[in-house]
């Protein structure tokens, strides 16, 4: 894809597939509002997600759904850039009880998503894990 809104695509979906160790689906628009994404990671709630070109904004039928959906306790993130993007990503791998607590050099919960959707350590930059 190589449209901005394709490239954010490529982005979201490696960094959930192989920094997250996730499942991402891209729902097919069968209801009008309905949000891009649906997001499966073990240990959390199905997460939606909508992603929108840079400088996109909402259209007011999605205003209205994701309103609706947030109402039924399941917000839809909304990313309209790659930093968005990749800072989401980075505070769910900090986040999910089924990656590892440390890196080998013991940073505790300083995950970072790279461009290229691999979970590095933000301090030493190391890509193995420890479970400790």
């Amino acid at each position: 894809m190589s449209t901005p809104e394709g490239r954010l695509e490529t982005l979201f979906s490696t960094g959930i597939r192989r920094g997250l160790k996730g499942k991402t689906l891209k729902l097919a628009p069968t209801e009008a509002g309905a949000p891009d994404r649906l997001v499966l990671l073990a240990g959390l709630p199905p997460l939606l997600v909508e992603l929108k070109a840079p400088g996109g904004r909402l259209r007011a039928i999605q205003r209205v759904w994701h309103e609706e959906a947030h109402e039924l306790g399941h917000p839809v993130t909304v990313l309209s850039s790659e930093e968005e993007v990749l800072g989401w990503l980075t505070r769910l791998a900090n986040d999910l009880p089924n990656l590892p607590r440390a890196c080998p050099n013991r940073h505790v919960r300083a995950y970072i998503i790279t461009r290229s959707g691999k979970r590095v350590c933000s301090a030493c930059r190391t890509t193995r894990t420890s479970r400790t």
